[in-house]
């Protein structure tokens, strides 16, 4: 049986309502991955770089 649209309205309202917290956790949480993930990379690419040097003088 088809929703009506009152029936709609409201579980559109009770999803924004039960997810308007969670979204703004989730994008913290995504935030904190990415910083993670390039702050690796930053010190692998810096120590690749150092590594290079040495081997040039080597």
């Amino acid at each position: 049986m088809p929703l009506s649209w009152n029936e709609l309205r409201q579980r559109a309202a009770s999803f924004v309502t039960e997810w308007s917290d969670k979204a703004s956790a989730a994008r913290e949480e995504a935030d904190k991955y990415e910083t993670a993930v390039l702050s690796v990379s930053d010190s692998h690419f810096e120590n690749y770089d150092k590594l290079e040097v040495w081997e040039r003088a080597s």
